[in-house]
Order: structure tokens, then C-alpha cells, then sequence
């Protein structure tokens, strides 16, 4: 009798114990909601499509952003063409993911802005294509003549990517894509592929890269006349899109890249050419709408004769950065 009474007693305790751990399981992830994952949730998110080549100075700008603002930003990264891809089919299926997109040519950018896709730009800093050799090379090659002539192994980038297209239209002036295309030891998607692969490899001795990257890598540059002119420049801009989720945000990050005590410092920092733009200030307010979209970029029948044909003069930055007023 007693026995039994014991017996249901202690089954009684064991429920209660059991009761109670798991309301005080329930008051812990309640907290942690509360104080983790609510605040988390609602906080503003960016979503940037960002070439390859601009992916050191974008990424310490980002760490320094997020310390100063309470915001997440996801950073995705490949060549300009294939996030500008990215971007076509987004438009296509109507699920719009990416706020801000930085390509590394203008070409992109013009793509982007004929498809209607971009609310807003802002100029940020200049890449130039040169001619690259590992560190120590004895390479004796004052021109692009003399590498063809003296048949050393070389790299190009894909014109997928934005170096690839640069090269094509800077080589395009004296005549010398085609057999620069044609006697390419290798080709990359993107840049610091190319790179990578040319301070490596054996069998490349030289590359076509921008400068920045170059210099990043620690290869040493060539001085070739022929990529002396002003058509090896590529402008690099910062497009908020037109279904941006989130443009205000996209836009005050596109001000604090800009910013010359911000998001300049790293793009010195990374050896990237300033832009010579004026000052932007990223604290003032959005201005938005569909009004600002930017109309002096010129078509993309344009560009695309650039890369194909013939190369028109270097696009005037006045026009090319022309952007409406933010406040």
C-alpha cells in the first residue's frame, strides 16, 4: 500500500520536473528572441552585386558601414557580366534581390541602365588596363608589338568579365585586338583569376589585368603605348536599381563609398585611381523616384559597336556621372 503510494508520488515529481524545465526552455528562447533574432530580423538589409575586381576595397567599406549601422549586408561577387546576367534574369521572373550593383566597366552599367534596371549612380573611382609580368621577370617588352612579336605565353580576361571587355575596346585604336584574341595562351572569367594564375603558372609570362589588381598581386607593370590611351580607362560606378528592396539604404552606402574620409580611403588603399568627383555627403536625404533616372548615358547600340567595331571617343565624365541632386 505504501509502496504504491511512493511509487505515484515520485511520478508525480518526475512530471513537474519535467513541466517546469520546459517552461524555463520556453522563457530562454523567448529571450533570446527577443534580444537575438527579432532585432535581427528587423533590421535593414542590402544586397550588392559587386565584380570581382572591386572586392577588397568594397568589403573593408562594408565592415567599416556595418560598425557605424545597425544593418546586414550581403555581398555577392563575380564578373560584370555574369552578375549583370544576374540582374536580367532577376527582371525576367520579377523577384528583385540586389540593391546596389558595381560593375568594373561602364559597358555593364550602360547595359544595366538600357534595360531599365537603374534608379541612380554614383562614380566612385577609375581602373586602367595595363600589361603585367610576374615580379622578377627579365621580360624585355616595351609594347603590346613586342609581346606578340616576341611570342611570349600571355593571359587575357573574358569580356565577360570587365578587364576582358577594356582590353577589347583599348586594343580595338591601334588595330590590335584580333591577333592579341587569337594568340592568347589562356583565357579567365574574372581578373583576379588571371592574375592569380600569372604569379603562379609557369606557363604564362604576362597578362592583361587593370592596375589595381596588379598591384594588389605584387606583378609588375609594363608601360605599353598602345594601352597609353584614353579608351583603357574604365570608370566604375556604384547603380542603385530601380527595384531596389531597399533604395534608401543602397543609396546612403553608394554616399559612403563615394565619401573622400569613407569609402575612398580603401579605394586608395587597394590602388584604385580616385574619380575626381565632387564630395558626396552620405548623410543627406533620399531624393528617389523613377524621375531620377539617369537619360545622358548613351545608348547601348553604342557601346556595343565600341566592343565590336570601332571605339568613339572616351564618353565626357560630366556626362557619363551625370546624377540628380539628393536633396
Amino acid at each position: 500500500m505504501f509502496k504504491k503510494h511512493h511509487s505515484l508520488g515520485g511520478g508525480w515529481n518526475w512530471r513537474l520536473l519535467a513541466l517546469a524545465s520546459l517552461l524555463f526552455l520556453l522563457f530562454i528562447l523567448a529571450f533570446l528572441y527577443q534580444t537575438i533574432l527579432k532585432p535581427a530580423a528587423s533590421q535593414p538589409s542590402l544586397t550588392i552585386y559587386c565584380a570581382a575586381a572591386l572586392r577588397k576595397p568594397v568589403e573593408a567599406a562594408v565592415k567599416l558601414y556595418q560598425q557605424k549601422h545597425r544593418i546586414n549586408i550581403r555581398l555577392n561577387y563575380g564578373s560584370s557580366g555574369e552578375l549583370q546576367s544576374k540582374l536580367a534574369l532577376e527582371k525576367q521572373t520579377r523577384l528583385s534581390r540586389c540593391d546596389l550593383y558595381i560593375p568594373a566597366d561602364p559597358f555593364f552599367g550602360q547595359l544595366a541602365q538600357s534595360n531599365q534596371l537603374v534608379r541612380q549612380s554614383l562614380p566612385l573611382a577609375q581602373l586602367r588596363i595595363i600589361l603585367a609580368v610576374k615580379p622578377d621577370s627579365p621580360l624585355r617588352i616595351h609594347s603590346v608589338r613586342d609581346l606578340l612579336e616576341q611570342r611570349h605565353p600571355y593571359a587575357l580576361c573574358n569580356p565577360q568579365a570587365g578587364a576582358g571587355r577594356r582590353t577589347q575596346i583599348a586594343l580595338q585604336t591601334s588595330g590590335l585586338w584580333q591577333i592579341v584574341r587569337q594568340r592568347k595562351k589562356t583565357a579567365f572569367p574574372r581578373v583576379t583569376e588571371a592574375a592569380n594564375a600569372l604569379k603562379t603558372s609557369k606557363t604564362i609570362q604576362a597578362a592583361f589585368l587593370w592596375d589595381a589588381t596588379a598591384k594588389q598581386f605584387g606583378l609588375q607593370i609594363l608601360h605599353c603605348h598602345e594601352l597609353a590611351n584614353p579608351k583603357a580607362t574604365a570608370p566604375i560606378t556604384a547603380h542603385i536599381l530601380v527595384n531596389s528592396p531597399n533604395p534608401q539604404t543602397a543609396l546612403h552606402f553608394a554616399r559612403f563609398l563615394a565619401h573622400p574620409q569613407k569609402g575612398q580611403d580603401f579605394f586608395q588603399k587597394f590602388h584604385f585611381t580616385p574619380s575626381n568627383q565632387q564630395s558626396i555627403d552620405p548623410k543627406k536625404p533620399f531624393a528617389g523616384g523613377q524621375a531620377h533616372l539617369i537619360n545622358s548615358l548613351p545608348k547601348a547600340e553604342t557601346l556595343a559597336k565600341e566592343s565590336e567595331h570601332k571605339t568613339p571617343d572616351l564618353i565626357d565624365e560630366r556626362h557619363w556621372w551625370q546624377r540628380a541632386p539628393f536633396s
